[in-house]
């Protein structure tokens, strides 16, 4: 930049202006010469004055004052002259370095002016501080929505100020190591977000900190109404999904209930049909029994008093094998006796699952429900060709009648004990277990609720489904052997009819129990529940 016409502090200078500065040290130079010679001169003319004639000794010394006095003009001319460079030169220079410094303080001042606009107009805060944590700076066009007045922050110390925003101060802690750092800062409503760097000298001395801070209200307002529309939407499909699932669970449950409700009308159907011969054949093997005890003593009273009967009769015995007959007769119809009784009570049984004509809620016989259950899983409890029998043991306890639905308590005790005879089937199968067993507790927890406990030594639940067991549809069963329906059915049943629970506990290679817990008395409950 262009200070003076005559100095340019951005160009070099002109030949004239060199000439100049170079000339007094030449005339210097020349006068110094000159001297030398004239005085060598002056002693040659003295030394042989003493030799020549007196007069042209006096000629000589008058020519050569004439000369000393030119050489004295000459020499005091250059020293004026020399005089005259040395002040130029340093007025010159002395100028041309104020002309430089006055430009270079105008270019900064410029510059300074600049920066500071840059700075106070900048959207962001841009704030410095000392290694003390005291503000040296605090610019920026969002200071005024800080609510923090320049003069009253500059000067005052970080831990005094954000004392109660700890991120901050760590944020700068962090500067003052030498790291950069980043943290959300809330003055008043705004937010904004901060980043820390370490102010660095000579030799990499930190000797402050200087910090930017962004304003990201906005950014936060949208990103939070954000949230909440994606948390909203969030909510409407898992309630949308909750209720598709409810849905098809309801679904599988009515298909259920309706298959068993057929099942139910079809082995009652059965059950009546069986139970009206079956009735009759023990009605009439009573009489029959009775008929062939009489003749057979009349055998007996008939020998003794003819022991010896005739030929033919003889001949009839023996083909009749009548000894055989009169010792396997009494055997036959006591089987026969076994058998219909056996027979109705299966009918009983059936009847007592199904319980068809006892919807209702009303008080029955817990251990009646789990003994019809195991007589009708019978089949699945006997010796297989690939696994043992699988043995039941019964420990009951005292119970009182409960009030529940039978039916469908008759149900959960059925889903808990097939599962049971699955794991079991599957554990010998692997070679796992050669002694599978069922053991059916039950109590009476205190005088409101009874309890009833079915475990087995089976494989046990492995970790990672164990909270699965009762969502509907899930199953570990192959397909077509398992729809997974049977514990989640179960589980309503005993908590949402029953108001009762329905838990389990299983371990790796140490088998599962589940336990049920129904209240004594369900109408006492109800009656509670709608006078609150």
């Amino acid at each position: 930049m262009s200070l003076n016409p005559n100095f340019d502090s951005d160009s070099s200078p002109s030949r004239p202006q060199l000439f100049l500065k170079w000339l007094p040290w030449l005339l210097l130079i020349l006068s110094l010469g000159v001297t030398w010679v004239v005085w060598q001169r002056t002693d040659r003319v003295s030394v042989s004055s003493t030799e020549l004639s007196t007069d042209y000794a006096e000629r000589e010394l008058e020519k050569i004052k004439e000369q000393k006095s030119i050489l004295i003009l000459a020499n005091g001319l250059t020293i004026s002259c020399l005089l005259f460079g040395l002040t130029w030169s340093i007025t010159t220079t002395e100028y041309r370095a104020k002309a430089i410094a006055r430009g270079m303080n105008h270019e900064l001042s410029h510059k300074e002016q600049q920066l500071r606009s840059i700075i106070t107009n900048a959207p962001v805060l841009l704030f410095t501080l000392d290694c003390h944590g005291i503000f040296t700076l605090f610019e920026g066009k969002n200071v005024k929505l800080t609510s923090q007045k320049l003069d009253g922050i500059l000067g005052l110390s970080i831990y005094d100020v954000y004392r109660y925003q700890p991120q901050l101060l760590e944020a700068n802690n962090c500067a003052l190591r030498g790291e950069n750092a980043q943290a959300i800062a809330q003055f008043g409503d705004l937010t904004f977000n901060t980043r820390w760097s370490p102010l660095k000298g000579e030799n990499d001395v930190i000797f402050g900190v200087i910090a930017v801070a962004t304003n990201i209200t906005e950014r936060e307002k949208l990103i939070t109404a954000l949230q909440k529309s994606e948390a909203k939407s969030r909510e409407k499909a898992e309630k949308l999904q909750q209720t598709l699932n409810e849905l098809l669970e309801t679904q599988s449950q009515l298909i259920q209930a309706e298959k068993l409700s057929s099942l139910g009308y079809l082995v009652a159907g059965i059950a009546h049909e069986v139970n009206n011969p079956i009735n009759f054949l023990q009605g009439n093997l009573y009489y029959t029994n009775n008929y062939a005890q009489g003749l057979l003593e009349l055998i007996n009273l008939y020998q003794q008093n003819f022991p010896i009967p005739g030929v033919e009769i003889s001949q009839k015995i023996d083909d009749l094998e009548l000894d055989f007959i009169i010792e396997d007769l009494p055997k036959i119809l006591n089987s026969m006796n076994i058998a219909t009784e056996r027979i109705s009570e299966l009918v009983k049984s059936l009847k007592n699952f199904s319980r068809l004509d006892e919807a209702d809620m009303k008080p029955v016989d817990i251990h009646s429900g789990l003994d019809s259950t195991l007589l009708i899983l019978n089949h699945r409890l006997k010796e297989k060709q690939n696994c043992p029998t699988i043995q039941v043991k019964k420990e009951y306890g005292n119970l009182p009648e409960v009030e529940c639905y039978p039916g469908q308590l008759n149900q959960v005790f059925m889903n808990i004990l097939v599962n049971g005879i699955d794991a079991l089937e599957e554990s010998v199968s692997k070679g796992k277990n050669s002694n599978p067993e069922i053991i059916i507790f039950t109590e009476l927890g205190n005088e409101k609720i009874v309890r009833i406990r079915i475990k087995d030594n089976g494989p046990g639940i492995p970790e990672n489904i164990k909270n699965k067991l009762f969502d509907p549809f899930f199953t570990t069963k192959p397909t077509g052997k398992g729809t997974g329906l049977g514990l989640s059915i179960s589980y309503n049943i005993v908590v949402e009819k029953h108001k009762g629970l329905l838990k389990f506990v299983s371990s790796p290679l140490q088998g599962t129990e589940f336990m049920i817990e129904i209240p004594i008395f369900q109408r006492n409950l109800e009656a509670g529940r709608s006078s609150q």
